[in-house]
C-alpha cells in the first residue's frame, strides 16, 4: 500500500492507509501496557529481613520444649526369682522342645533326655524287637508269594474251564459222528442181507463205527481228567483264605511284640523332662547332642510375674533420671520376642554399683543401678536378655537446659 502524506505533513503527522500513526501508538500502549522502572529496595531493609527471620528460628529452638532422652543397655531380671529345671538322671539331650521366652505350663514337656539303660535288658529288648520284625517281613513275604499263588490259581481255573468249554463242543460233533456211524453201519447189514452189498463194505463201515466210540470215550476219559484238575485247583483256591489269615495273624503278632519292644527300649531309654510350675522359659543352657548331669541346669523358667530390667547408668546422666519416668525398651536382636515396650523408671539407686576400675578416668565408670518396671503380660521377655533402653526425661526447651546448667 503507498504511503500517503496528508495536509498536516509539515508539522511531522504521517498516516498509513487506513489507520493514523496516533491510533496505532494508542492500541498499542493499552494492549501491552508501558513498562515503570522501579527503584531498587535499600540493602539494609533486605539485611534486615534475613535477622529478623533467623532470629524467629533461632527463638522457635529456644523456646520449642524437647523431649530429653538418656540412652542405655541393661537386661532383664526376674521380678520373683528363677526356677533351675534338671534332669534327674545322668545321659544325653535327644531334643529341646522349647525356646527362650516361651510361656509354659506345668507338666509341659521341656527336655528329651537319652539315658544309658542295663545292658541286660536293653539287649533283650533289642532281641525282642529285631525277632518281631524278622518275622513281619517273613509274614508279607508269605503273603507276598500267596498272593501270587492265588493269582496263578486263578488263571489255571479260567484255562480249564476254557478247555472243559471246548470238550463239550467237541463231544456234542463226536456224538452226531457215532451215531451217523451207526446207522451206515445198520443200513450196511441189511443190504449185505439182501445180498446188495459185500461182507468187506460191511467190515469197513463196522470198523469205522467202531472207531467213532473209541474217540468219543477218548474225549469223556480227557474230560474227565479235566474236571479232577479243576476241582483239585478249586480246592487249593478255597485254601488260600484260610492260609492268609494264618499268616495275617502271624504277622499281627509280631507287628505287636515289635511294637511293645520298641516302646520298653524307649521306656528304658528316654526321660522326658518337664516344667514343675507355670512360667516364661529363660536362659537354655541344654542342647541337642550335650551329655548333661543332674547337678547341671537344663534352662531356666522365671514366674509369669511383670518383667523389670537393671540398667547402669553414668553419674554424670544420675541427675536426668527420675523415678516414674517414661522409658522405652527394645530387645536387643537375639532371636528371642521382638518390638518394643514401655515401662517406667520404679527405683535409683542411692550408692554407686561396686566397680573394676581403677587408676586414671576411675571416675568416669562410676554407675549407678536403675531399675525399670515394665506392666505384666505386655511381652514375654526372658530372664538375661539383653535390652536397649530409653528413659524420655520431662520435655524442655533449650533455654530451660541452658538456665538450669548455669544454676548448677
Amino acid at each position: 500500500m503507498d504511503v500517503e502524506r496528508g495536509a498536516d505533513a509539515s508539522q511531522g503527522v504521517v498516516s498509513y492507509g487506513l489507520f493514523r500513526t496516533e491510533a496505532l501508538e494508542f492500541n498499542q500502549r493499552r494492549l501491552h501496557g508501558r513498562p515503570l522502572n522501579l527503584p531498587r529496595p535499600p540493602v539494609r531493609i533486605l539485611l534486615a529481613l534475613c535477622g529478623a527471620l533467623t532470629a524467629a528460628v533461632g527463638s522457635i529452638f529456644l523456646w520449642l520444649p524437647i523431649p530429653e532422652l538418656v540412652t542405655a543397655s541393661g537386661r532383664v531380671v526376674p521380678t520373683q526369682g528363677l526356677l533351675n529345671v534338671e534332669t534327674p538322671q545322668p545321659g544325653v539331650v535327644a531334643a529341646v522342645h522349647v525356646r527362650e521366652g516361651d510361656s509354659v505350663e506345668p507338666g509341659m514337656a521341656l527336655v528329651t533326655v537319652r539315658l544309658g539303660a542295663e545292658e541286660s535288658n536293653h539287649a533283650a529288648s533289642v532281641h525282642v524287637r529285631s525277632a518281631a520284625e524278622s518275622q513281619v517281613r517273613a509274614s508279607d513275604a508269605e503273603l507276598a508269594q500267596l498272593n501270587s499263588e492265588a493269582a496263578g490259581l486263578s488263571n489255571q481255573i479260567q484255562a480249564l474251564q476254557a478247555q472243559l468249554q471246548s470238550l463239550d463242543r467237541q463231544a456234542l460233533l463226536q456224538i452226531e459222528q457215532v451215531e451217523i456211524a451207526q446207522q451206515q453201519y445198520e443200513r450196511s447189514s441189511e443190504l449185505v442181507t439182501r445180498g446188495m452189498l459185500s461182507q468187506a463194505a460191511l467190515d469197513m463201515r463196522r470198523n469205522q463205527y467202531l472207531s467213532e466210540q473209541r474217540n468219543a470215550a477218548a474225549l469223556d476219559e480227557r474230560k474227565a481228567g479235566l474236571l479232577r484238575q479243576l476241582a483239585e485247583l478249586r480246592a487249593a483256591a478255597a485254601a488260600i483264605p484260610g492260609r492268609r489269615a494264618r499268616i495275617t495273624a502271624l504277622s499281627d503278632v509280631a507287628a505287636s511284640n515289635s511294637r511293645l519292644a520298641t516302646a520298653a527300649l524307649e521306656s528304658q531309654s528316654r526321660l522326658v523332662v518337664r516344667a514343675p510350675a507355670a512360667g516364661i522359659v529363660g536362659a537354655i543352657t541344654a542342647r541337642a547332642g550335650e551329655a548333661v548331669q543332674p547337678a547341671r541346669p537344663l534352662l531356666q523358667i522365671s514366674a509369669g510375674a511383670p518383667i523389670e530390667a537393671e540398667v547402669p547408668i553414668a553419674a554424670d546422666a544420675l541427675s536426668r533420671v527420675k523415678v516414674g519416668q517414661r522409658v522405652v525398651a527394645r530387645l536387643v536382636s537375639t532371636g528371642v520376642g521382638d518390638g518394643r515396650i514401655e515401662g517406667v523408671v520404679a527405683s535409683v539407686s542411692e550408692t554407686p554399683m561396686p566397680s573394676t576400675t581403677a587408676g586414671e578416668g576411675a571416675a568416669d565408670s562410676i554407675r549407678y543401678l536403675v531399675r525399670v518396671r515394665f506392666p505384666p503380660g505386655t511381652r514375654a521377655w526372658p530372664a538375661g536378655a539383653p535390652v536397649r533402653l530409653s528413659i524420655v526425661k520431662d520435655a524442655r526447651s533449650l533455654f530451660q537446659r541452658l538456665w538450669d546448667r548455669n544454676e548448677q
